[in-house]
């Protein structure tokens, strides 16, 4: 059961689908090179737990928003260039003149390009009247200002990025150890097999291969411009430490925080290892109802590799 993992492909298709020069036309041609590619199924690893038993047996799932995600890296704001940067620093000039209109009207590229027109509206340069803050108290609360509104425009702009889309998360294997080990409650739980490929339907479309890198890709040229594309962009774009999870993910519009998603019926259920014998004989009760092919994965010691037993096949 396992897939034969190939990211060859990937790089034609994120240029097609991301690239500076991407049209609806090269988008259509990202889409067949990503269903050729697509997994015969797609994995869902769970815990055993009344939500997941139900959702088994409902044909559901849960999207979640990306910012709740185990990645500390997940639609990261190191995304935005310099000129982006650039950008945010003018907003936040432009801004504070609007409540201190006596700030010169100058142009600025950086934070210390809005600390010294600061205080070349005080007649002095920044080195001039640092640590002069009793002779000109008001120079401290705009330094405070300043800094508090590019934080607060960089973690506008991160949180608009992270949030766009609500995200389930698949692999295209079944039988990874760790994946077992962090999402499935180390092998007490089950991993649920969907062919999404076949379907060739909306839930197909939405669903888009994770690109691995080694170091962040991606740019911006202006915080205002987030959009769609982009955020699809960077919620498909990992660190290569995760290369391991081979994921896919399905996005959805954001419905924070989780929304329920329609499914297709399960085509396969993995029970992990270690199930418990309730929790076993539930799944086995759903699957028998449902006709999903059923399995157990068993440890080969010598391979140190998991394999699915067939304990019910239809």
């Amino acid at each position: 059961m396992a897939y034969n993992y190939d990211n060859s492909w990937m790089d034609e298709y994120e240029d097609l689908m991301f690239g500076a020069n991407h049209t609806e036309y090269t988008m259509s041609q990202a889409a067949e090179i990503k269903l050729k590619h697509m997994p015969p199924l797609l994995y869902k690893y769970r815990a055993c737990s009344e939500n997941s038993f139900n959702a088994l047996e409902g044909d559901f799932l849960y999207s979640s928003q990306p910012c709740a995600f185990n990645d500390i890296f997940e639609g990261a704001i190191e995304i935005i260039s310099n000129k982006a940067k650039q950008n945010i620093n003018q907003k936040v000039y432009s801004h504070m003149k609007l409540s201190y209109p006596f700030l010169v009207d100058r142009p600025v590229y950086t934070l210390r390009d809005i600390l010294e027109n600061i205080a070349l509206s005080f007649g002095c340069s920044y080195q001039e009247i640092k640590g002069k803050h009793l002779l000109f108290p008001q120079i401290e609360t705009l330094e405070e200002t300043a800094h508090q509104q590019q934080s607060d425009m960089i973690a506008k702009a991160q949180h608009q990025a992270r949030n766009m889309y609500n995200i389930l998360c698949f692999s295209a294997i079944n039988d990874s150890e760790t994946m077992w080990a962090y999402y499935a409650d180390s092998h007490k739980g089950f991993c649920v097999g969907y062919d999404i490929k076949s379907m060739n339907n909306n839930l197909t479309h939405l669903t888009f291969p994770v690109v691995y890198r080694d170091h962040c890709t991606l740019s911006v040229d202006d915080v205002d411009a987030i959009d769609g594309s982009l955020c699809m962009h960077l919620l498909t774009e990992k660190s290569g430490a995760w290369r391991h999870e081979q994921e896919w993910r399905m996005l959805f519009p954001s419905k924070p925080p989780s929304n329920r998603e329609m499914m297709p019926a399960a085509k396969a259920v993995f029970l992990g290892a270690r199930i418990q014998a309730d929790h076993e004989q539930r799944i086995k009760d759903i699957c028998k109802r449902k006709h999903i092919n059923l399995y157990k994965m068993a440890p080969q010691i010598a391979e140190y590799t998991l394999i699915p037993i067939p304990i019910s096949v239809f």
